[in-house]
């Protein structure tokens, strides 16, 4: 079993999760942040979005990268710890997977990483349940703890595919 992990910051369970993954024959791939953007991009995504609090919505060429690593590895899971980042552009990252045959496992508590001008509460959560409600794949979890708690969702969702 081949899974992906896309966070803002490396969660603390990802290197144990990683070692039960290679005893078991797989492998995981980490992509935080600081691997996938530029410190500029992080920064023009933070000053963009910090006007009408659109974080989440203008990575895009870090998603585009994204998208190309995760289409030559092939996972059979993707985990997005951090949905809304300053990394990404998320509605661009979920049509992307929903064109990959893998298994999506999306963290419900996310938060906006930043303040903003224009305060918008509940805009990306409302953007999220529609775009998540036509895609098949996609499977929405409570935040990960623990590597075994990892390791067991992992399981679980490549048990349906």
């Amino acid at each position: 079993m081949i899974v992906a992990v896309i966070a803002q910051t490396e969660p603390c369970w990802t290197a144990e999760t990683a070692h039960f993954l290679c005893a078991g024959g797989g492998s995981l791939a980490m992509f935080a942040g600081d691997s996938v953007a530029s410190s500029l991009d992080r920064r023009i995504h933070r000053l963009i979005a910090g006007f009408a609090d659109t974080y989440g919505h203008h990575g895009s060429r870090s998603t585009r990268r994204l998208l190309d690593s995760l289409s030559r590895i092939v996972p059979d899971v993707v985990h997005i710890v951090d949905l809304v980042t300053d990394f990404y552009n998320y509605p661009m990252l979920l049509d992307g997977l929903s064109r990959m045959p893998v298994e999506i496992a999306v963290s419900t508590a996310w938060r906006s990483p930043g303040g903003a001008l224009l305060r918008r509460p509940g805009y990306n959560s409302r953007i999220i349940a529609r775009m998540t409600a036509s895609m098949p794949r996609v499977t929405m979890v409570d935040p990960v703890a623990t590597a075994g708690e990892a390791v067991a969702l992992y399981r679980k969702l490549t048990a349906y595919a």
